[in-house]
Formats: C-alpha cells, sequence, structure tokens
C-alpha cells in the first residue's frame, strides 16, 4: 500500500487583537457549524427560558470578584459515613443529584435539603438496579403555578371533537 504523503503547512501567526473563540463556540459548531456562525459572527442569539435561567444562576460567578466560595458553614456539607465513620464529604452547592445504593439511611433533613436546593435523589438496589427517584416541586413561585394549573390542557378538547366527528 503506498504511504499517504504529507503537506508540510505552518499555523498562521495570531495577532493580539484575535479574539479568543469560548468552547461553548466550539461545542456549537461540533452542533451545528451554521448556528455557531450566527452566533459568534453574526452576533444572532435568541434566548430562551433555558438561557435565561442559566443567565440568572450564573449571576454570582459572572461578578467577576475572582474570590472562591467561602468555606461552607455546618448544614451546608453532605457528609458520608459508614458504619458511623466518616469517609467523604462535599459541598452542597457543587453536589448534582445523590445516588443511594442498597440500604442506606439519608436522614430527614438532609432529604428536605436536597429537595429545598433541587438535589435529585436516586434509590438503586445493591446490584444498581434502580428503584425511585424523589424530586422536589422544581418550582417555589404560587403565583405563577397556580393559573398554570387553572390552564387547559392541550388535548382537553380532542375527545369531543373526535366524538363529534365518529357521529
Amino acid at each position: 500500500m503506498p504511504s499517504q504523503r504529507e503537506l508540510p503547512l505552518s499555523f498562521p501567526e495570531l495577532s493580539p487583537e484575535a479574539p479568543f473563540i469560548p468552547v461553548r463556540m466550539v461545542n456549537e459548531y461540533v452542533y451545528c457549524p451554521r448556528l455557531a456562525y450566527l452566533e459568534w459572527v453574526q452576533g444572532e442569539f435568541a434566548h430562551n427560558a433555558d438561557t435565561i435561567e442559566g443567565a440568572i444562576r450564573h449571576r454570582r460567578v459572572d461578578k467577576g470578584e475572582g474570590a472562591l466560595p467561602e468555606e461552607p458553614k455546618d448544614g451546608e456539607r453532605l457528609v458520608i459515613e459508614v458504619e458511623k465513620e466518616k469517609v467523604a464529604e462535599a459541598r452542597l452547592m457543587e453536589i448534582s443529584q445523590v445516588a443511594l445504593f442498597g440500604h442506606t439511611i439519608i436522614s430527614a433533613a438532609t432529604l428536605h435539603e436536597c429537595i429545598r436546593r433541587g438535589i435529585p435523589v436516586t434509590w438503586h438496589t445493591y446490584g444498581g438496579w434502580f428503584v425511585g427517584h424523589t424530586v422536589g416541586t422544581g418550582h417555589h413561585n404560587v403565583e405563577t403555578r397556580t393559573p398554570e394549573a387553572a390552564m387547559p390542557r392541550p388535548y382537553q378538547g380532542l375527545v369531543t371533537h373526535a366524538a363529534i366527528l365518529a357521529e
């Protein structure tokens, strides 16, 4: 089999004014090159509910103070114990989920705090089979939830229309 020939090309020098490309744009390019072009070059971006929520959650980080968060106080750490001996701990603000395997015990106060912070807790057998999932309501704004509950369901009227069409 013939060997492939190599074409030596030098990498162009970047000027100091050249902007850095955020890693997010590389991800956008892999997902959709046209979308990356529209967002990065053209500056077109339409916010949706997820990006607005992300902006709200990142306000503290985006302040640019550069300081690390304070050491957590008591009650802001999740402590893992095996036979009453501490084997690990993690700051609650850094936990995205808790997965429990086998006959594991979690205190009511810890479960309540996980629910309050929106941290899902999944329950599994010793062998890893999924048993259940504990999550909170996901939203705490009663004024918003009440009108949502009163809204008609999207398919509620379709049953009546189907019955009329069948006759």
